[in-house]
């Protein structure tokens, strides 16, 4: 089935489809380049969200972005930070590529 452009809007985030074109590189290729471009984009957040804080003279501690029940992961942020008279912050980042593009001299 082809899915018109127009029709992007109308598609369900609880299916799974899979691009047909001799272009596009397999998956497990692309999700270790955004786990990969994901890990640095999150890693620059955090410090620029510390050299922020370290600017603005805030008082801080940053507490451990890993919450586990026994060995079971509950939730994980970016970082995590107590701020003085401000309360708990949660820093959590998305990131969207929006354009990937490959020479159409590789073999595939």
């Amino acid at each position: 089935m082809i899915i018109d452009p127009d029709e992007y809007q109308d598609l369900s985030p609880l299916d799974t489809y899979t691009i047909a074109t001799p272009y596009h590189s397999p998956l497990k290729n692309v999700q270790q380049y955004l786990q990969t471009c994901d890990k640095m984009f999150e890693n620059k957040s955090r410090e620029a969200m510390l050299r922020f804080m370290n600017d603005a003279g805030m008082t801080y501690k940053e507490l451990d972005r890993i919450i586990k029940d026994g060995e079971r992961l509950v939730a994980e942020w970016e970082a995590v930070f107590e701020v003085d008279g401000h309360g708990v912050f949660f820093l959590e980042c998305k990131h969207k590529v929006t354009e990937v593009s490959t020479s159409l001299s590789c073999s595939c």
